[in-house]
């Protein structure tokens, strides 16, 4: 099966969120996280999907923080 890369790329950034929020960030991360943020094909919306999907294979009850109200996609 073949996944999108941009979706590779935000499940990627996702576990990085995670690894923040357990505070074990480490040098590649950081690296890799300001990479992703500059790529136009990570977006906002498949990084909440990759958290929650992440979340939901862990079985994990964390909330997801709500999408800002001036959230617009860009396609």
């Amino acid at each position: 099966m073949l996944r999108d890369l941009c979706w590779v790329k935000s499940r990627i950034g996702a576990r990085i969120l995670l690894r923040a929020e357990a505070g074990k960030l480490t040098a590649r991360d950081i690296r890799l996280a300001r990479r992703f943020a500059a790529d136009r094909g990570v977006e906002d919306r498949l990084m909440y999907q990759a958290l929650a999907c992440i979340r939901a294979e862990k079985r994990e009850r964390g909330l997801l923080p709500p999408l800002p109200n001036d959230y617009v996609p860009t396609y």
